[in-house]
């Protein structure tokens, strides 16, 4: 495995990051498919690696307009359509229940 790749020369990384927030389009009231907007994340991810940026992250969350319950599938999906953006986890929810 490749170690992580931190540019010390860079001074200061820039990337985008997404909770995967899902709500009513607020013109119409209308919602796409919890499907499409994981699609539009991936698409997003793959326009980040192109402009150049370093990271693209995406978070967990439970809550009711969110799409990103099983974030780390979705990392992997990005993984899988991009080729140099590092990806993260920027929010892992810990349960103690």
């Amino acid at each position: 495995m490749e170690q992580y790749r931190i540019d010390t020369n860079k001074g200061l990384e820039f990337g985008l990051y997404s909770i995967g927030d899902h709500i009513p389009n607020p013109h119409t009231g209308t919602m796409i498919s919890a499907e499409q907007r994981i699609q539009e994340l991936i698409e997003a991810s793959k326009l980040a690696n192109e402009a150049g940026l370093d990271v693209f992250a995406v978070g967990e969350s439970h809550q009711t307009y969110f799409t990103t319950q099983a974030h780390t599938v979705i990392l992997g999906a990005i993984a899988q359509a991009t080729k140099r953006i590092k990806i993260a986890s920027s929010a892992t929810v810990l349960s103690t229940s």
